[in-house]
């Protein structure tokens, strides 16, 4: 069974496309700017890396900007795809993707909260602290 979408919603599914791949591409960027040198398991190192770094805030709002583009921009659009489907069963699947997605990113949101605000703080307090 082919589809076929509707002239109007062209631009948004090109629109959706773009931003998904966007997103991936700033992701695996931000990603590479995180530090993470020392082993994850030698607590002291870590944080001590953490508490120099330059970078961290910078790569973890890309990271959460990454994750909202390929949620926001390449999820929506396809479940705009789907939804137009005559077939009862992707409809189902595109909203539970939908809602699914809204969760994901929801609770990287919360992540990014934690990892990229309180851990940075409470390893700069660390490193400041009187040994």
């Amino acid at each position: 069974m082919q589809i076929k979408t509707p002239d109007f919603e062209h631009p948004i599914l090109r629109l959706g496309s773009v931003t998904l791949l966007t997103g991936f591409v700033i992701i695996i960027v931000s990603t590479i700017f995180h530090p993470s040198t020392q082993p994850l398991t030698n607590h002291p190192l870590v944080f001590a890396e953490y508490a120099n770094s330059k970078t961290w805030i910078a790569s973890h709002i890309g990271q959460f900007a990454g994750v909202m583009l390929v949620f926001v921009g390449g999820f929506v659009a396809l479940h705009r795809l789907l939804a137009i489907s005559e077939s009862g069963v992707a409809k189902a699947l595109a909203s539970i993707g939908l809602a699914a997605a809204v969760v994901a990113a929801s609770t990287f949101a919360i992540l990014q909260a934690i990892d990229g605000i309180a851990l940075k703080r409470a390893v700069d307090s660390w490193a400041a602290a009187p040994q």
